[in-house]
């Protein structure tokens, strides 16, 4: 029997960028639009010296006002732990009990001050976000474990498991404050604005599993599970995925094992895997909100209820093999895979005079096929020293086979951010393939530029194919040393392909705050242009001039301008540690003590301007796109370990 618990308290006085007056006006506190927007003659120390100096009184607060006095503060406390206990009731036959828990209260409070630019201004506001979230499981799992004889061997398990998942949000906030510099609910000169949400769900799980081992050279493996799920319709709510493998040590089956050929692996796999959806989809449900003059709205939820919907199906295989060689000096990891993913859980765009907005169907069918490699190398090895390397390589490619065309669709917008991700088929503009990205261009033709008055002519209406934010592959590359009581480490990043969306590169170049900009500019900084191009009126070349302003912020307002190429190359950890020699530690009640120092995010080398390509998502979630989202940071700091 045990127990183990873990209480976490994270506490932040202030995330950057996020609290804001209440109301539409969020340029106030956002400080990268801000950034971008920022008027480059202005005097930084004397808005540093005086708070109260404002550049742009109008959309911002002097930056250092935003970071002093508009803050969000968070706090969160986290229990982790079980309850577990153990029986043997004969021979290889144990049965375990166990029951944990993972539990989190996060409080946010959000004070913009009185005398604030925007919504809300000058009276400021004060909101606080508070958010309950625990999951619950309990399981018994009954383990056999035994050599049955010189030959055969077995290893089974069955198990049955309870989970239980409850969030809570509760939002209140005091839209104008009464008194200044007083930050609680009820110092407020309007009604308060609140909102409430709340999900709970329940999935029972029975599991079981079998391997038998010939000799310890050939494995067999078969796993099965049934769980229900309170999320889906009573009808469709309980789903069976299984699993078998099959590998073999082909260093022991054929004797062949040796200081050049150390040890030799196959395996082959299949599973499916299924994919249930998040709570209250399946009926009609009712959005309880606060409406004009305070009082209480029930709104149907956009989303049309689907009673059918069926569990999204993941059907894979594999087939790897481990080899390692010069006793285990190098060694080689290598898998194919593909998977089939069908009854894909989709949320489909309705017409408005259906009264939803969307509707969740199972659609369509999807594929991934792709190969990874893992190699290790340990190219030093004496008594002091040791050197090794370890390089890691995988390449994925995805197809969307089918969406529901016979239903009328061919396309999904995923996400639609200035750019939009799509899922499109091959028969449709684009690759066909999951993260195709599309947005507007600048129209050319016979490769000349399309000219208005002046300016360039931008579609906007028929999108175009703009890339895929998956990359071709991606890879790591680590070594370390170890020089008797030292060790030196490093690690590198790297993705080749891929496309990156970046709302920086547009804002900021059309704004004039970008290096990238100068190029546009004259000695005075001004001027006319009499831009290189076809005048779509007349069909001869343009003659017309526009202010040099108006023709940058024309040109770079489309999203085909602001799509890169998202490869790039990182140095992602630097680290040194040393070791105690154990001579030190004799007389004192240490096992062992070491000490480290790190560096991590060091350095990014990459064609993407002004961002970091790996961390630009939407909501981080949805990765190709960024919104002016803030700067990746370099993280240092040290180590201590110590063993009683």
């Amino acid at each position: 029997m045990g127990a183990t618990a873990n209480y976490i308290v994270y506490t932040a006085p202030s995330l950057p960028g996020s609290a804001t007056p209440s109301g539409s006006n969020v340029r106030s506190n956002s400080p990268m639009l801000q950034f971008l927007w920022f008027g480059r003659q202005v005097d930084t120390n004397s808005l540093k010296a005086d708070y109260t100096r404002n550049w742009n009184s109008s959309y911002y607060d002097n930056p250092f006002w935003s970071a002093s006095y508009n803050t969000q503060s968070q706090e969160r406390h986290r229990l982790i732990g079980d309850l577990h206990a153990e029986f043997r009731l004969t021979d290889g036959l144990n049965v375990r009990f166990r029951t944990s828990t993972d539990w989190y209260n996060d409080r946010r409070k959000s004070k913009v001050k009185w005398g604030s630019a925007g919504a809300g201004s000058p009276y400021g506001s004060y909101a606080e976000d508070a958010y309950t979230v625990k999951e619950n499981n309990t399981e018994v799992l009954a383990t056999y474990i035994k050599q049955l004889n010189k030959n055969w061997g077995i290893d089974a398990l069955l198990g049955f498991n309870v989970r239980n998942k409850q969030y809570e949000n509760n939002y209140q906030a005091a839209p104008r404050l009464a008194v200044a510099d007083l930050y609680t609910l009820t110092n407020s000169r309007d009604p308060l604005t609140s909102s409430n949400d709340f999900y709970r769900l329940r999935q029972y799980g029975l599991y079981g599993s079998i391997q038998l081992d010939y000799r310890r050279w050939a494995f067999l493996n078969i796993t099965g599970r049934n769980d229900w799920s309170s999320t889906l319709p009573v009808d469709n709510n309980s789903y069976f995925y299984p699993s078998a493998s099959l590998s073999a040590v082909l260093t022991d089956l054929f004797d062949i094992r040796s200081n050049i050929l150390t040890f030799a692996k196959v395996r082959t796999s299949t599973s499916m895997v299924r994919r249930d959806l998040e709570p209250y989809q399946t009926a009609s449900n009712f959005i309880i909100s606060q409406g004009w003059g305070g009082n209480s709205t029930a709104t149907a939820n956009n989303n049309y209820p689907n009673p059918d919907i069926k569990p999204e199906k993941v059907v894979s295989y594999e087939f790897g093999g481990d080899f390692r060689f010069f006793n285990s000096r190098v060694g080689i990891d290598v898998a194919y895979y593909k998977s089939i993913t069908t009854d894909l859980i989709i949320p489909i765009t309705l017409n408005p005079s259906a009264g939803y907005d969307t509707k969740l169907m199972n659609v369509g069918k999807m594929t991934n096929q792709g190969i990874e490699l893992m190699v290790n190398v340990v190219p030093v090895r004496t008594k002091d020293l040791e050197w090794s390397l370890n390089f890691n390589f995988s390449k994925n490619k995805n197809k969307v086979v089918a969406l529901a065309e016979d239903k009328g669709i061919s396309r999904i917008r995923q996400i639609e951010r200035w750019a939009s991700l799509e899922l499109r088929t091959e028969n449709t503009k684009g690759d066909g393939s999951y993260g195709s990205l599309y947005g507007d261009y600048l129209v050319y033709k016979d490769g000349q530029l399309q000219l208005k008055n002046g300016l360039p002519v931008e579609e906007n209406g028929d999108w175009g194919y703009l890339g895929n934010v998956n990359p071709d592959w991606t890879g790591g590359l680590g070594t370390d040393f170890k020089y008797k009581n030292w060790t030196f480490s490093a690690l590198f990043g790297f993705q080749h392909g891929g496309s990156v969306y970046s709302r920086t590169y547009i804002e900021g170049m059309r704004n004039g705050s970008l290096k990238e900009s100068l190029a546009w500019r004259d000695a005075d900084g001004a001027g006319m242009i009499v831009a290189d191009g076809i005048d779509v009126e007349t069909g001869q070349k343009n003659t017309v001039a526009v202010p040099v302003r108006n023709y940058v912020q024309a040109y770079y307002d489309n999203d085909m301008i602001a799509t890169f190429d998202a490869s790039y190359v990182k140095l992602r950890e630097l680290k040194i540690g040393y070791t105690l020699p154990k001579k030190w530690l004799k007389n004192t009640p240490l096992k062992n003590v070491s000490v480290s120092a790190f560096g991590r995010n060091l350095f990014i080398w990459t064609d993407v301007p002004n961002i970091d390509p790996e961390v630009a998502s939407y909501d981080g979630q949805l990765k190709g796109i960024e919104t002016m989202s803030l700067p990746s940071t370099r993280s240092f700091g040290f180590n201590l370990n110590v063993t009683l």
